[in-house]
């Protein structure tokens, strides 16, 4: 179970999947914020403190790898766990040498979101 203070961004141009993953991570006890796009998530990880992000790779008119990259730069420290219907071995590789903490196939699995997203703020409080 995680503390009041664990907020995890999820950031999905699908609807459907935010709302999914929201409730998941709202009944294991974290506070959930969600973002449709590029200019959402950003704003969002400046005005909110945020312990961890799940972030999809296509966001339609944006790349992941972008956030991800200017994340990097602003938010260092932050562990992002990348999302993708595409689970190419050439994107995992670039994402964990961008410096995501791990990465998720669509469909979700819930328990392995759940420890995924547990391993992740593990990694902050270190």
């Amino acid at each position: 179970m995680s503390s009041k203070a664990d907020t995890i961004l999820v950031v999905d141009d699908d609807s459907i999947l935010l709302a999914t993953i929201r409730r998941t991570l709202e009944l294991a006890g974290y506070c959930v914020l969600t973002a449709q796009n590029d200019v959402s998530a950003k704003g969002i990880c400046r005005e909110q403190h945020i312990q961890a992000m799940l972030l999809d790779i296509n966001l339609g008119n944006v790349s992941g790898f972008d956030i991800l990259e200017w994340l990097r730069s602003q938010y260092p420290a932050l562990p992002v766990v990348m999302i993708t219907a595409d689970p190419k071995i050439e994107r995992v590789v670039r994402a964990i040498k961008m410096g995501a903490f791990d990465f998720l196939d669509k469909p979700i699995d819930r328990e392995r979101l759940l420890v995924t997203v547990r391993n992740a703020l593990d990694r902050t409080r270190l």
